[in-house]
């Protein structure tokens, strides 16, 4: 029985550079990456993109309540999470 994971790509490379520098084979996360859909780098992108044209602020999310930079008043998370639920599937 498989879990399903979302990793952006940069994380996932992330990972598998902790693994090696760890002495560990990161060689079946490297195939998953290969297999990718391209969709998931289109989300990447789709999030950027949005960010860009967002209000940028300091302060509490208003979704979760988390400190930091807030993007349309949220958080870098919950505006992912939001932005990806408004994006049009082919």
């Amino acid at each position: 029985m498989g879990t399903e994971i979302r990793l952006t790509r940069g994380e996932a490379e992330q990972l598998i550079q902790n693994i090696e520098h760890n002495s560990g084979d990161a060689s079946p996360i490297r195939e998953l990456i290969g297999q990718a859909q391209v969709e998931s780098v289109e989300d990447e992108d789709y999030i950027t993109i949005k960010k860009e044209e967002s209000p940028q602020t300091e302060g509490n999310c208003c979704i979760c309540g988390s400190p930091g930079i807030l993007y349309s008043d949220t958080c870098d998370e919950c505006f992912a999470k939001w932005m990806l639920s408004t994006k049009r599937r082919k």
